[in-house]
Order: structure tokens, then sequence, then C-alpha cells
């Protein structure tokens, strides 16, 4: 079933009947703007969070703004209008998608969409995660989304497991060395027996190597390696607690820290994560290979990866010769990438840095930690990149997921990056999403039948898990 397309549902027949009952009560403009003088449409759904349960709700409602060649909020003519969710129905006509026209063009029957709000009722489902609705009339398109967060679990603690942390490698600050990640944020959750999120249940915290401070605070005044807080509702899960690992201790440098969390209720239901604190990165600790015009570069030290957000910078002498498609890269996990094109019969020096800036990769560095280089030619790249071609052709077999009913909620991990490619071998896909750790938000990367600006720019990789809801 297409997002965007038509269906005439008894309960839209009945809305659009009693709206023009109203205008002919009321009166009605003498004139009306055409489908193809409708400058945009506005949509607004309240509440904006609510809990995702059978028989809650959330009312959706849209007006048709100002045209060019028409007064504010004048009525709509020919030209129709869908609604389309992705996680619920909705309750005129427990369909994902609800579509009713404004009447024709010129017609002298008061059957014009009022430029008065009109609404609708969105029953949410069962279903978790960010819902985006959308709504499109002719060429104007919006959409609105709305926070379905889990009910929350009852009763007493059945389990906790480690859940995100902000960033997996940190740096320890010392002379000559100021990380911009100094800290991370790290999250538990502590569920029921009905595998619902628990909230208002103590977790005691601790660590082998940093100190601890509660989430959200600055890693000053007076910290430990033990820290006491409580489980609550993080974005749309319920039951998770968090604190922050500070890295900050006379013997913590170079290492790997453990955090472990347990739930005071019942001491025996414990669970763990590791950081690593790294020392001061070098040039020596800084690794470059070239696979085709892809540059991976990786910067470990002990065996432990630099700060998360060090900066890897990279630039090519003569600047003639080459370009770099990322000229700064933030390093993830010890870990960065771009890539690189000479020009054909060139050879160039691409040199590569570690730096830190305020804000990564944002302006001037402040401070440099090492460089490498390595010359690069046209030949090299091109022959090189031939291959990796051939490889990747030969790796790129897309995952095949579960397919539910339509409607149904399944989940995949991507053995590729292209989800265009993935989306052509799953064909009953209606929606895509995406948490995104770094954003720490659900991302729409697709919506069948949605014009490209209605959802959301997707980083996506192999080993990427996907939601998918089935048309």
């Amino acid at each position: 079933m297409k997002l965007i397309n038509k269906i005439a549902g008894v309960g839209v027949t009945l809305t659009v009947a009693i709206v023009a009952a109203a205008v002919l009560l009321l009166g009605h403009p003498t004139e009306t703007a055409e489908a193809g003088a409708l400058g945009s449409i506005e949509l607004s759904c309240t509440p904006a969070t609510q809990a995702a349960a059978i028989g809650n709700q959330v009312t959706c409602s849209f007006r048709f703004d100002e045209a060019a060649t028409y007064a504010a909020a004048e009525d709509v003519d020919g030209v129709s209008v869908t609604l389309t969710t992705t996680l619920g129905t909705w309750a005129a006509n427990g369909a994902t998608s609800i579509t009713f026209d404004c009447g024709n063009v010129g017609s002298v029957v008061a059957d014009t969409c009022e430029a008065d709000t009109l609404t609708f009722l969105l029953d949410v489902g069962t279903a978790t995660g960010t819902n985006t609705v959308v709504i499109s009339a002719g060429t104007a398109v919006d959409t609105f989304a709305v926070s379905l967060t889990a009910a929350a679990g009852s009763g007493a603690a059945d389990s906790i497991s480690y859940f995100t942390k902000d960033k997996d490698a940190i740096g320890y600050a010392t002379t000559g060395f100021a990380p911009i990640n100094q800290a991370t944020t790290i999250r538990f959750r502590v569920l029921d027996v009905n595998g619902l999120g628990l909230n208002d249940q103590l977790v005691t915290f601790s660590t082998d190597n940093g100190v601890l401070d509660a989430s959200g605070g600055a890693c000053t005044g007076t910290l430990s390696s033990t820290l006491t807080a409580s489980t609550a509702a993080y974005s749309v899960y319920q039951g998770t607690s968090s604190i922050e690992l500070c890295a900050k201790s006379t013997a913590g440098v170079g290492v790997t820290a453990t955090v472990t969390a347990t739930v005071v209720s019942k001491p025996t239901l414990t669970a763990d994560t590791t950081v690593s604190i790294s020392k001061k990165p070098a040039s020596a600790d800084i690794s470059v290979t070239l696979d085709g015009t892809v540059i991976s570069v990786e910067v470990f030290q002990d065996g432990l990866p630099a700060p998360d957000d060090t900066d890897i910078r990279f630039q090519v002498v003569p600047t003639t010769d080459a370009a770099i498609t990322a000229p700064c890269v933030a390093l993830h996990d010890g870990l960065a990438e771009s890539e690189i094109a000479v020009a054909s019969g060139k050879t160039v020096t691409l040199l590569v840095t570690a730096t830190e800036s305020a804000t990564s990769c944002a302006g001037v560095p402040v401070r440099g930690y090492g460089s490498a280089q390595v010359q690069v030619s046209a030949d090299d790249v091109t022959a090189a990149d031939d291959a990796a071609a051939d490889d990747a052709a030969a790796e790129a077999t897309p995952a095949t997921a579960p397919e539910p009913p339509a409607g149904g909620q399944s989940q995949v991990v991507m053995t590729q990056d292209d989800l265009t490619v993935f989306l052509g071998a799953n064909t009953w896909v209606e929606s895509v999403t995406f948490f995104d750790f770094g954003e720490q938000k659900y991302l729409f990367c697709h919506i069948d039948g949605a014009p490209a600006f209605a959802v959301d720019t997707c980083t996506l990789s192999a080993g990427s898990i996907l939601g998918l809801t089935a048309k």
C-alpha cells in the first residue's frame, strides 16, 4: 500500500459532509483558491508526546497557508488531500493513509476545504518511536513528528542491561592535551518481567577507572568511583538510568574503564560496559592506508583508540593536483575515513594530522598531536579502486528482512550501506527508521511515496539496524 495514495473512507465522507453542511449554514466566500494556486499547507498534532497504548489518541489539525494570489486562510478547492502516518492508524478509517477531495474548481456547491482548521484523530497503537505524520495537497507537503513513548512497567525489577553511551573513547587531560571529550554519558535500562521499562528504581554505579558524576554533571567538585541514581524515561525509553564517566583519576590514563550497574532492590541484577580512557596521541600512533579512493586512518596508542571527536584533517600537496571529499573528519572509536581524487598522471603528498578544536572540525585547530604522510599517484588510486569496486560488487548482496503482515513491524541488520539497494530487495517495506546514537533520536530514512524533503538524511553502513514497517 503506497503511503501517498487515495483512499475513500466512510469516516472521511462523513467528515467532509459535516463540514459542507456547516459551510451552507454559516455562509461561504464567493471565490475559492484553486489547487494550482495553493501556497502551502500547515500540519500540527497534539500532544507531541504520547504513550503508545491502546485507546490513546493524537489530534492532528491542518490549514492552508496564504497563496500569492489569495488572502490568508482562503478556502481551497479542487485539490486532493492525503494524511499518512507511519505508526498507528486514523480513527476515521482504521488505515495508515486517509484521502479526501476539496471539491471541484469553479463548483457552485459549497464542498471546499474550509479555511478554518480541519482535525483528524490518530489511534497511536502500541509501537514506540518517532512517528512522522505527512500531509500532502497538490504540490504542498508538511510533516509533524510525534514521539510515542513506551508504557511504563510495574512490579519488581526483572533485568538490567547496558543501553547506550555517548562516546566510546574519551581522553584524560594532561599538560598539552585537552581532549574535546573528557567524559561520556552511559545509560542502563531496568525492565520488569514483561520487558517494559521500570521507573523509580535505584541503581548503583561503580567504575574501576575514572570517576562518576550525575547525568548532565560537569565532572567538577568532589567525585568518587561509586554513585546511585534512579531510573526514569529517556526519550521514548522508560526505565533508563544515566551517569557521567569522567576521565579524572591519578592512575586512569591509557586504560579501559569498566562501569558496572547494580539494581539496589535486587543486587543479583547487574550489567556493565567499557570505555577507553586514552593517552595523548602522537605521530607514531597515526596509521594511514589507501584502498581505492578511500583513505582509512587509525589513531591508537597501546591498543586504545584516541578520544572520540579528535579532528583528523586531510591535505594534499600540491593542492591543484588532487581533491579531498572531506578535509576534516571526527574520529570515532579510533577510526576515520575520507576519499581522494588525483588528477591523471599526477602524484601528490597526502598529509594527515590529528588535531583539537574548540568544536570538532570547526574553525582553526587549537593544538596538534602529530601527523603522517603518504605519496599517492593517479595510477595507484585508479588500479586499487577498480579492485575495490570488484570486491564491493561481490559483497553488496542486500539483507533480506523478515516480512510481517501489513502494517506490522520488523528489523534487519544491513549487509551494505545503500538503502536504495536494500529497498529494491525488500519491496514490501513502507517506512524505514534508524536510531542515530550521535543525535540520540530516531530518523525516518524512507517513507514510501513521500517526497525527498519529507524524510531524514541517514548515514548508514553495514551493521546498521533498521526498523521496518510493512505496506
